[in-house]
């Protein structure tokens, strides 16, 4: 949902972490945040957001990039800190490299 027509749409998901339904308070209280992907009908990945190592994962079995799926969870990311914090994202837990892994 988070991508309609190519495009990266944050309101389509903007109430998936609402506090009352997040353990944590809010997504940067989380050490990770696990990202289901569905590629065209066929194939599932997996994106990772890891506070804890301060980076973006993005695991694939047939070894995509995934760069474009990392720059719309960053960009997720930011907005989710201006929507929910009221601010921009500055947490000393917010992911900041990325790596690419491929399934084994």
């Amino acid at each position: 949902k988070l991508m309609q027509n190519a495009t990266f749409d944050y309101s389509r998901v903007r109430r998936w972490t609402m506090a009352k339904k997040m353990a944590h308070g809010d997504v940067f209280g989380m050490d990770l945040v696990l990202v289901p992907i569905h590629c065209n009908g066929n194939h599932w990945t997996l994106a990772v957001i890891n506070f804890v190592d301060k980076r973006f994962e993005y695991h694939d079995s047939l070894r995509g990039s995934g760069r474009h799926v990392i720059k719309n969870l960053r960009d997720w990311l930011r907005k989710e800190s201006a929507d929910k914090r009221k601010g921009a994202a500055s947490s000393s837990k917010e992911g900041g490299g990325e790596s690419s892994k491929d399934g084994g």
